[in-house]
């Protein structure tokens, strides 16, 4: 099985099992991948082939508040085990889409040319929650590439309204009708 595909397992058993703790996860998971990235002395303690998966997943809960749910706990237990504890931030992403998409929650990026006052930003919010059905969580920047205009990314799918993207569009016209 990928990589990918037992992260996302994982995720779909804590959201089935603890959904009212997706927050509290989520910080957790959050804070055992600061400490692996971070700590050269965490990631030999779960690394290093002597120190038990006990002794492990002590270290690993020791990173809570002492409240996660039983089933977190027994995740955290079984990824110890089996070596795979970096996979929490994998695990993250993959309860953060389930997540949203239980909460009718869509992701969306703006980039404009110059900064865009509260009113526009609200207004594209709202119009890309009005296109998707669902309530938008839009992430605003500027890149200073752009000449003019927007784009916008909901998923997959790009919105292209620069100027440079015009001026193609244009060109591309005019160099069918001379082939024409």
């Amino acid at each position: 099985m990928q990589i990918n595909q037992i992260a996302r397992e994982y995720a779909r058993a804590i959201m089935l099992f603890a959904p009212n703790s997706y927050s509290q996860v989520t910080v957790f998971f959050g804070k055992i991948a600061d400490c692996i990235a971070s700590s050269k002395a965490f990631s030999s303690i779960l690394d290093h082939p002597t120190i038990s998966s006990d002794e492990k997943f002590k270290a690993v809960l020791s990173l809570s508040d002492g409240t996660l749910p039983q089933v977190i706990e027994k995740v955290i237990h079984d990824l110890v085990s089996r070596r795979g504890v970096s996979l929490v931030t994998l695990i993250s992403s993959e309860m953060d889409k389930i997540y949203k998409t239980k909460q009718l929650i869509t992701d969306a990026s703006v980039l404009s040319a110059k900064p865009l006052n509260e009113e526009d930003k609200r207004a594209i919010t709202d119009a890309i929650g009005k296109r998707c059905g669902t309530k938008a969580n839009v992430l605003f920047s500027i890149d200073p590439h752009l000449l003019a205009g927007y784009k916008v990314k909901i998923g997959d799918t790009v919105y292209d309204n620069t100027v440079r993207r015009q001026l193609q569009m244009a060109g591309d016209i005019l160099s069918f009708t001379n082939r024409v």
